[in-house]
């Protein structure tokens, strides 16, 4: 039996993931709003609030 995690495979690809992390670690003063604004406007990709503080915590990043 094959074993996965499950769930739908993530909107943005891990080349994009660097990018963002990358954009984010740059300047530390991010709400997760201002986040969810970023990855909408930079890679056209819709988030929710919820999911936008998964990404960040995947990243080792604190979220406000």
């Amino acid at each position: 039996m094959p074993k996965f995690a499950g769930g739908r495979p993530s909107k943005l690809t891990a080349s994009q993931k660097e990018k963002l992390k990358k954009i984010l670690e740059d300047n530390s003063n991010w709400t997760t709003k201002d986040v969810q604004l970023l990855i909408s406007k930079k890679f056209d990709v819709e988030y929710s609030a919820k999911q936008v503080r998964i990404i960040l915590g995947g990243f080792g990043m604190n979220y406000c």
